[in-house]
């Protein structure tokens, strides 16, 4: 009898456990449960390290810095199963090839990637493309700034009167961690009013240019361009802010920074390697291009090699305090001013007596060409040839502009109105660059 109710007991065991087990026409949901629940203990382990974090004081890991983390943290957590990456079968990456293709053949001689408002530019690198990281260098003085707070506006604009290209849609975000947002957007005023710098600074203005100033404002503003001015940022941070500003607008078509060498590690770290951070800091840059998908633009500073050569145009070996910089990089754009180098070497003013008269003649015809004009120096670039793009720069109104016939000449494309002129804007010449080989070795350059 004993024996009887023990297997009784067993066979109805089997049966009840044969009765739960799952099917294979709802393993999707079974599954679906699975990933909740390891979800929600990745949840609870993750409030649990805040929470631990919290209570220690460490001058090294700041509460902004712990609310970054979280921030990174929570995020990765929503978006799992998006971007964690397996091997890509060579069909699925042809197929996306393909489709690049497509979109630039059916541009019909616009721009497969987002302009940067330079025509001879954007010809030259077919725009700004997604997930690059772009480097514009060069040394002081050189426009590195207004290049880039040009190249923001006018994509933002272009994104906001829908002349972009329309991959690229939302926000377009400018990190500064050396000028203040108010300076940087009285250069984006000046630039397109046309409008003295200087004169806005000392208020030197009529009511003619008040007037303007008001009106440009107003049709500026309504532009998709942010600008974050907090300073000793790191990637993280940076990582964070891009992130609010895509959910809040709709996505990022533009990140830019200005300027690499500011940038700080998280925590301090590595901080008394200077260049090990640095490749750090560049690695972060790529891969925040790569995690959103948009083109990031990085200024940086160039060594001090450049002004103890004769040959003042800037390389790749200059550029300063780490190799990591040209390697992470898709595009490598050096800004050149021949202008700034001629402008205080005038042979007439020398205090000995070896100056000639055709000396100072070859010098004034140089110096007038290079009057109003930079050189875009490209000195890599991972998806087509090396350049150089010579562009108008008007250093009165911080505006690198196209050149049209030697001058530039182009009015703001946001105003319904009649451009403002301004008596300033020629640049004189043609766009030829001189050989400096036609230049004699007795001048002083």
């Amino acid at each position: 009898m004993g024996i009887f109710l023990s297997l009784r007991f067993n066979i109805d065991y089997l049966t009840q456990l044969a009765g739960a087990g799952a099917t294979v026409v709802n393993v999707e949901q079974y599954g679906r449960i699975v990933h909740e629940n390891a979800m929600r203990r990745e949840l609870i382990n993750l409030g649990q390290a805040v929470i631990d974090s919290a209570y220690i004081e460490d001058l090294d890991n700041p509460v902004s810095t712990q609310i970054e983390m979280a921030e990174q943290k929570l995020f990765n957590m929503a978006t799992t199963g998006d971007i964690g990456r397996d091997v890509t079968p060579i069909a699925s990456a042809l197929k996306d090839a393909l489709t690049e293709v497509e979109i630039a053949y059916k541009a019909d001689g616009k721009l497969s990637g987002l302009t940067t408002g330079l025509a001879d530019l954007d010809k030259s690198i077919s725009g700004m493309h997604k997930s690059n990281l772009l480097i514009i260098a060069g040394r002081p003085a050189m426009g590195k700034t207004a290049l880039a707070m040009n190249i923001a506006f006018n994509a933002a604009n272009a994104i906001f009167t829908g002349r972009a290209n329309s991959q690229y849609k939302g926000a377009v975000a400018f990190f500064s961690l050396e000028m203040g947002a108010s300076e940087l957007a009285g250069r984006v005023l000046s630039s397109q009013a046309r409008i003295s710098g200087t004169a806005m600074r000392d208020g030197s203005l009529t009511d003619e240019d008040f007037l303007k100033m008001t009106q440009f404002s107003d049709a500026i503003g309504r532009i998709p361009l942010f600008i974050d001015d907090t300073p000793g940022m790191s990637v993280p941070m940076i990582r964070t802010r891009v992130r609010r500003l895509a959910r809040k607008y709709g996505g990022i078509a533009l990140v830019v920074i200005d300027y690499l060498q500011l940038l700080t590690s998280p925590g301090g770290k590595n901080k008394d390697n200077r260049v090990q951070e640095l490749s750090e800091i560049t690695r972060g840059l790529k891969m925040l291009a790569k995690e959103f998908n948009v083109p990031v633009i990085a200024l940086s500073q160039l060594s001090r090699s450049v002004e103890s050569r004769d040959d003042k145009r800037p390389q790749l070996s200059d550029l300063r305090e780490s190799g990591s910089i040209e390697q992470d990089a898709d595009i490598v754009m050096f800004t050149y001013r021949e202008e700034y180098y001629l402008q205080n070497r005038d042979p007439s003013q020398r205090l000995s007596n070896t100056t000639t008269a055709g000396m100072v003649e070859t010098w004034q015809k140089r110096y007038e060409h290079a009057k109003g004009k930079a050189d875009i120096i490209i000195g890599k670039n991972r998806h087509g040839r090396t350049d150089t793009v010579h562009v108008a720069f008007l250093a009165e109104f911080s505006l690198f502009d196209n050149l049209v016939d030697g001058a530039a000449n182009r009015g703001p494309d946001f105003i319904s109105d009649n451009p403002p002129t301004h008596s300033d804007m020629s640049v004189g010449m043609d766009a030829t660059p001189i050989d400096i080989n036609e230049i004699p070795d007795d001048i002083d350059i």
